[in-house]
């Protein structure tokens, strides 16, 4: 089978060219061949019975004879046109499904962002409160990694001691912030940029990578989960807090 169909009518060779519309030399329109990839659907044609919906499809021309009418559908992106005979070969073509699953996952990605930043009024309750409902938080400390109601600000957190070089932010804006401040869960070993540090040594009081321990500088020492020492150190700073502010109350 030829590559390119050229349809020209019988009463002027001079008007073969003009009318010759799916010709490769005249309108550069090349049905799939043989070396190439036969041509497929991005989204469903259930959905709509014709292809306009996705490429904008159309019917040739009516010069042409009912034995030869087809369809054509012209790829928004190249803007190259595909020839098939009827619609019923169009409604067989197949569906590249790796694409439309790259599209719906595109698409939602969007939606989520757009409902995140539609629910940037969201409240966040107290960690610290004792109470079987907890009050609404609004602190957020980035080193403490715990969301604050004023309470449990002004007797657990006040500003001073050891908390005065705490950086307190509203609670949404948690996320921006924690982007440029404190350690992401993937940061990198500076000694081996391709590792992520996972554990904490206690002699060198230096957070490193599984390649690290391997070191000669780090045998024998006492490592512990990164993840351990953070939660330890953060309760840590709430016992000294509570502490501090009972004596402030003594006082």
């Amino acid at each position: 089978a030829s590559d390119t169909i050229s349809l020209c009518i019988s009463d002027q060779d001079i008007e073969s060219d003009k009318l010759s519309i799916i010709s490769e030399t005249d309108s550069g329109v090349v049905v799939s061949g043989r070396s190439s990839r036969p041509p497929s659907l991005i989204c469903s044609t259930t959905a709509h019975p014709l292809p306009s919906g996705c490429f904008g499809g159309h019917r040739l021309p009516s010069i042409l004879t009912p034995s030869t009418s087809g369809w054509i559908i012209t790829c928004k992106a190249c803007h190259k046109p595909t020839v098939f005979p009827d619609e019923q070969a169009v409604m067989l073509m197949p569906i590249n499904n790796a694409l439309v699953n790259v599209i719906k996952r595109y698409n939602s990605g969007n939606l989520s962002f757009r409902d995140k930043n539609s629910s940037s009024e969201q409240t966040y309750n107290c960690q610290l409160c004792d109470t079987e409902e907890p009050a609404i938080a609004n602190v957020f400390c980035e080193q403490c990694d715990i969301y604050y109601c004023q309470s449990c600000q002004n007797s657990l957190h006040p500003p001073r001691g050891p908390l005065a070089s705490h950086k307190l932010v509203p609670p949404s804006a948690r996320r921006s912030h924690r982007t440029t401040v404190g350690l992401p869960k993937d940061s990198k070993c500076s000694n081996h940029p391709c590792e992520s540090i996972s554990m904490y040594c206690m002699i060198c009081r230096l957070a490193v990578c599984c390649q690290c321990l391997q070191e000669t500088k780090h045998s024998n020492h006492d490592v512990q989960s990164l993840d351990k020492i953070c939660k330890a150190q953060k309760k840590f700073i709430v016992l000294t807090a509570k502490e501090d502010n009972k004596e402030q109350l003594f006082v």
